[in-house]
């Protein structure tokens, strides 16, 4: 899809930078910029509004993200559909997830344990009843579980890689269509949450390994 023409957002209130990364990483998971497409900073300019610096530090963390590919004095683009990286992906957010568990679930208050426990039975819930959702919409699900942990970690590094890994999944997932087992990722939410109420971080670490161990089952790529 082009980029619009005109400026569609009001950057009064929030810093700039930070509207216009939301902005584009908005644009990319709803389609509005298509996979391969090529960014131009003088067309995001003129969408935007802006000047040219809040835009190239945006793609900058978009291309951290992997939800951008930029090649000097070449070109700059959304990322193409790689149904391939997908298991790579979800291994190394299953590895962060399982980090983030071992570090904060036998330490959490019985407060955070209870909203954790509401997070898991909600995607549960959605899972189980399809209601329709997309493949990309079960992966968001699993990260808010993810970065649920990784924000009660302490650890700022660990926060910051769950958010860029669970972006490109999820930015991949979107371009497969209703392809992931929502069934089986059921089961792993209603595991986890059995293993908070339980505060068994050994349970939680089993229940997100088989999460890898099903990885091309679990997210219907067969390549």
């Amino acid at each position: 899809m082009p980029i619009p023409s005109r400026p569609t957002v009001d950057f009064h209130r929030r810093l700039r930078k930070d509207e216009v990364f939301d902005r584009l990483f908005q644009a990319i998971l709803d389609g509005t910029l298509q996979p391969g497409e090529r960014i131009r900073d003088v067309e995001l300019q003129e969408w935007l509004g802006v000047s040219r610096t809040p835009i190239r530090l945006a793609i900058d963390r978009l291309v951290e993200m992997n939800l951008i590919e930029s090649r000097p004095n070449r070109f700059t683009r959304v990322s193409p559909a790689a149904p391939g990286r997908i298991p790579e992906l979800l291994q190394v957010m299953c590895a962060f997830w399982e980090l983030a568990t071992r570090l904060t679930i036998e330490t959490l208050d019985e407060t955070s344990a209870l909203e954790c426990r509401e997070l898991l039975a909600e995607a549960a819930r959605a899972c189980r009843e399809h209601d329709g959702s997309r493949a990309e919409e079960a992966v968001e699900h699993m990260r808010r579980a993810m970065f649920f942990f990784s924000e009660h970690s302490d650890n700022e590094l660990l926060r910051v890689l769950v958010v860029r890994i669970g972006a490109a999944l999820r930015f991949q997932m979107s371009l497969q269509g209703d392809s992931m087992d929502k069934l089986l990722l059921e089961s792993v939410f209603e595991r986890l949450d059995e293993a908070v109420e339980a505060r068994d971080s050994a349970a939680a670490g089993e229940a997100i390994r088989h999460v890898q161990a099903t990885g091309r089952r679990l997210c219907g790529v067969t390549a």
